[in-house]
């Protein structure tokens, strides 16, 4: 361990073989299995990763100190190139999908120990080419598939199961000239999805609250390459990180009808590949390519609280937060480490 200095973060690094992209938090009560039969003491929670070719990783958190024990891959199958994840609210359930093929699988978590079993057969998601980002509805009943092909698969999940149906139609058109999604956001309150292209553009979309089949609502021309976004609980305010020199925007949203209005641009955010939030939407996390993370107070404006050295050995990956806002955690595919930060709450 060691302190960042002018930070209010601490850094611990995990060595990974086969470490890939995608992280995914699961709340429990129990372990993470080592070996057959074999619990984890204590409380924590499990975090998978995706890793290398058709694989998924399982990590034990701590919930004393947040830090990260490796205990074992599972294959993945035909879910192939280092694929993408993302966890069901009430913690049963992992969906995978692959970022080279169209086709998404549902996996059980059991409670105890972490293991996967796959539930059913891999869904086609009628896409056409493989899934850059997965979405799951704060309700649980629905899954949406940002493709690289610029389509969004919708899909309802089974509430006794975890099981995977596609939606009537399977996937949603896009309106305008698109060039495929990078990822995107459900708003907090479970209404909008926005979809942040590999363009300029930001595709606002509508979410039923009766089936939770989309419909386009606006397309809006940021005028710079977004990577990812992310909302503020009223609503008011969409945060998105921005690549190739150019600044962070806080783009103004309407908090019923998701049209936005206009977008400011922070130069104090420049190259922000990554971004995620606390709980709360407080506090950003832009993770940039100068191999750094400023930590950004989040309102009206946006404003630097700390800038973090993550170290120049190799490029990093979208991180997450674990839901008590203690502790972040960064992949880093390249050096096969995971970076792990305890958060001071102030």
């Amino acid at each position: 361990y060691f302190l960042m200095i002018h930070s209010s973060v601490y850094r611990r690094v995990l060595p990974v073989l086969f470490l890939g992209i995608s992280l995914a938090v699961v709340g429990c009560r129990g372990g993470a299995e080592e070996d057959a039969g074999t619990e984890e003491t204590g409380t924590g929670r499990y975090i998978y990763s995706a890793g290398d070719g058709d694989s998924v990783l399982l990590f034990w958190a701590s919930a004393d100190t947040g830090e990260l024990t490796y205990k074992k891959k599972f294959s993945t199958g035909s879910q192939s190139g280092n694929p993408t994840l993302a966890p069901h609210p009430n913690g049963k359930y992992l969906y995978v999908a692959s970022r080279s093929q169209d086709r998404v699988a549902a996996y059980s978590i059991e409670a105890s120990t972490g293991n996967l079993t796959q539930i059913g057969s891999d869904l086609a998601t009628g896409a056409g080419t493989g899934a850059n980002k997965l979405l799951v509805h704060s309700n649980g009943k629905y899954l949406y598939v940002l493709n690289t092909s610029a389509v969004v698969s919708q899909i309802n999940i089974d509430q006794t199961t975890g099981a995977l149906a596609v939606m009537s139609p399977a996937t949603v058109a896009i309106t305008g000239a698109a060039s495929g999604f990078h990822s995107g956001a459900i708003s907090p309150n479970g209404t909008l999805l926005y979809g942040i292209e590999t363009s300029t553009t930001i595709r606002n979309m509508a979410i039923s609250a009766t089936n939770g089949k989309l419909g386009m609502i606006m397309n809006f021309n940021v005028g710079y390459t977004c990577r990812t976004a992310i909302h503020n609980l009223a609503g008011t305010y969409l945060y998105t990180s921005c690549v190739n020199a150019q600044p962070g925007f806080r783009i103004d949203s309407n908090a019923t009808s998701g049209v936005f209005s206009s977008a400011i641009g922070y130069p104090i955010v420049r190259e922000g590949r990554y971004s995620v939030a606390n709980s709360t939407r407080t506090f950003v996390y832009f993770q940039t390519d100068y191999y750094e993370i400023r930590v950004l107070t989040a309102g009206a404006s946006l404003t630097v609280a700390s800038v973090v050295d993550v170290g120049n050995s190799s490029t990093f990956d979208q991180g997450v937060i674990d839901p008590t806002d203690k502790y972040l955690y960064i992949p880093r595919p390249d050096s096969k480490v995971i970076q792990q930060y305890s958060i001071n709450s102030a």
